[in-house]
């Protein structure tokens, strides 16, 4: 069974039922077939329980061809009515296993004024950002070198031996937590966690470096540094139950279409799209780990993990299983053996479509956009709504354009539009979104609706004139909270250390 929240990701921040996966409304028809392929599996949805959302979710999955769709009876608040536990927080899940991994293996720790007191004696340390290249770039601690997510395995021989200590961190506590574990697992033992992470070191009053200037690829790790990884990393993945799968054995499950199963490439996503096995998706190492919740909807389904050798493979599948997932492989001999044994790779993104494009598509009418702005100056009294996400919104949209996210489009388009014969123009960045909701639109009876071709890409791409609105931060985005002030870093801090008191 598949527990999906369809509201948005403020509303699921401050509470909801544990283990579910997040899927707004509107990012249905774009995730379901990579969460639950398998059209058969009970899925099992749920909103606030007043706002009607989980029932539009829940036509749209049947409308689809999943046969197995419930709601839950009253939402949130239902479930809190009768008595079910509640959670606040993101991936909840995986940041309470990283409490749990800290608190039972005592995971060497260094607070930030701390090691800045050490850097200052000049002692020779190595500070490593395990999270995303881009999340390095946009803030870091000075003098930190990017090696993401289980790539620093290969590295951390190297590291070990060149420098008195190796200080890891990402922008709290869960990626450090289990990367230094991960590390005094394979052997080393002058490696600690920087407590709190970049959050922790602004709170301290440290100074950031922001747009560090990133190297073209992590420093190469010496043969010996790999094959110290590759060996230990194989041993822990053994003990914890990982599995390997051949070349031929995973061309043959992702041929096999409509079952439940994950192919995840945990390279760097720049990697990844520079060459990946058609049908995988990319999920960074890290990212697997401390963001399962949000990738894997079934924990019971196999997972097929995919790197460039086998180390950092192995250990994203033993936190896995670890974390519950209980059918976890590894691609035999990586990349390398997949190419050797006639593997194709595919470049760039994967096209998947979402569901019901094709007839969404062409059933939506377009309108051009040498016509629109003629269109509007013309008919004064047509209803321009874009129902794009907030943040697209905010960034320019078509002036006069009035914002109605595609989320709540069941909800509020009889109050924001009430005739069902006024003429409706609807627009969103690429214009997906658009014919959806043009689709919805039809459905509740509306008799002229349209939708502008290339969305509003293709219009700012043209010149045409935008306007930026500020209509504040809404509830389809969660900031991160270093972004949200210094008191929603405490907060935050504060919430993921109780995780498990």
């Amino acid at each position: 069974m598949a527990l999906l929240d369809v509201r948005d990701p403020v509303e699921v921040d401050q509470g909801h039922v544990p283990g579910m996966t997040n899927v707004p409304r509107n990012r249905i028809e774009f995730r379901i077939a990579h969460l639950v392929p398998d059209c058969s599996t009970t899925l099992v949805l749920y909103c606030d329980g007043k706002s009607g959302r989980s029932i539009s979710a829940a036509k749209a999955l049947a409308g689809m061809g999943y046969g197995s769709v419930w709601v839950l009876d009253g939402g949130l608040k239902g479930w809190e009515d009768a008595g079910g536990p509640v959670a606040t927080g993101n991936n909840v899940p995986s940041k309470r296993f990283g409490e749990m991994v800290n608190r039972n293996h005592a995971v060497p720790m260094i607070e930030a004024l701390a090691l800045h007191k050490l850097i200052q004696k000049g002692r020779d340390i190595a500070i490593c950002d395990v999270r995303t290249p881009g999340e390095h770039a946009e803030a870091c601690i000075p003098r930190g070198i990017s090696l993401p997510s289980f790539d620093i395995a290969w590295h951390a021989q190297d590291l070990a031996r060149k420098h008195e200590l190796v200080v890891l961190h990402c922008a709290g506590r869960t990626r450090s937590i289990i990367a230094t574990r991960t590390l005094c697992e394979l052997g080393i033992d002058n490696v600690v966690a920087l407590e709190n992470g970049t959050i922790g070191w602004h709170l301290a009053g440290l100074p950031l470096q922001h747009g560090a200037l990133l190297p073209a690829k992590a420093p190469r790790a010496s043969m010996e540094s790999v094959a110290y990884a590759e060996r230990n990393a194989g041993e822990i993945a053994d003990a914890a139950g990982v599995k390997r799968i051949a070349p031929s054995a995973l061309q043959e499950l992702l041929a096999r279409q409509g079952e439940n199963r994950y192919v995840f490439d945990i390279r760097a996503v720049d990697e990844y799209l520079r060459g990946h096995i058609g049908g995988s998706l990319a999920l960074p190492g890290g990212q697997a780990v401390q963001r399962m919740d949000d990738f894997i909807a079934l924990r019971g389904a196999p997972i097929v993990l995919v790197g460039e050798g086998e180390a950092p493979a192995s250990l994203t599948a033993t936190w896995l299983i670890r974390m519950g997932c209980q059918d976890v492989s590894v691609l035999a001999g990586g990349l390398g053996r997949w190419t050797a044994e006639g593997g194709s790779l595919h470049v760039g993104n994967e096209t998947t479509l979402p569901l019901g494009w094709e007839q969404v598509r062409r059933s939506a009418r377009m309108v051009s956009l040498s016509k629109l702005p003629q269109w509007l100056a013309d008919e004064p009294d047509i209803q321009l709504l874009d129902v794009d996400h907030s943040a697209n919104f905010r960034k320019g949209h078509i002036a006069g354009a009035q914002w109605l996210p595609r989320a709540w489009l069941e909800q509020r388009i009889h109050h924001a539009v009430p005739c069902l014969r006024t003429t409706v123009v609807l627009v969103s960045a690429d214009g997906r979104q658009a014919c959806y909701a043009a689709a919805t639109m039809a459905d509740l009876g509306y008799e002229n609706v349209w939708v502008l071709d290339g969305g509003s890409k293709a219009w700012t791409a043209a010149g045409m004139p935008i306007e930026k609105e500020g209509i504040g931060h809404q509830n389809d985005e969660l900031l991160p909270p270093y972004k949200r002030g210094v008191k929603a870093m405490h907060d935050y801090i504060h919430w993921e250390t109780q995780l498990i008191a």
